[in-house]
């Protein structure tokens, strides 16, 4: 893992990520998506990843409350720096989260997001946790700004020893709809 003892703020990540969700019923979404994530994007040792994923989100609205559980099955093509290539692997994800909505414009966002590693060869085995916990601002119907506190933690050795790394997120989501409305 990338380590500074320089103790300076600087981009770790670019993430890029476009998905396609489709209502199946009531509160039930499917979702296809592609990812690209480069990590360290201006140092030597960056590395490329593309993923392509399919999801089930389920959403539970509870008066000012959100709760949302989402599964997500990931397949990697995470670029070899040494050789150039890009190695094939798929990973299991759970996520439990929540918004509370403080007014019609802010709100806050939470959740704890579980990654398994499923490829063959590898042992199912819990390796990898995200949690967050944001302050969101509706600019509008279709877009939003959120911003706080993200950990991330993985197991990175053999021993099950973690990495902790704890961020300030800055987050843009914007949803597109591209159905017909009904005159």
């Amino acid at each position: 893992p990338y380590q500074s003892d320089e103790g300076d703020a600087r981009p770790l990540y670019f993430y890029g990520e476009f998905g396609v969700s489709y209502l199946l019923a009531n509160n039930l979404w499917l979702t296809g998506s592609y990812v690209y994530e480069r990590q360290n994007p201006f140092e030597d040792i960056a590395r490329n990843e593309h993923r392509l994923f399919q999801q089930l989100t389920y959403k539970l609205p509870l008066n000012r409350f959100n709760i949302k559980q989402r599964l997500r099955f990931d397949e990697r093509f995470i670029e070899n720096t040494s050789t150039g290539k890009f190695e094939f692997s798929h990973r299991l994800r759970y996520l439990l989260g929540a918004t509370y909505d403080l007014s019609d414009k802010y709100y806050l966002m939470s959740y704890t997001e579980f990654f398994f590693n499923t490829t063959s060869g590898a042992n199912f085995q819990f390796n990898e946790n995200w949690s967050a916990f944001q302050l969101g601002y509706k600019i509008n119907q279709k877009n939003a700004i959120e911003f706080g506190y993200l950990y991330v933690g993985w197991i990175y050795n053999s021993q099950s020893d973690w990495f902790n790394q704890h961020y300030l997120q800055a987050t843009w989501v914007s949803k597109l709809d591209f159905t017909k409305r009904k005159e």
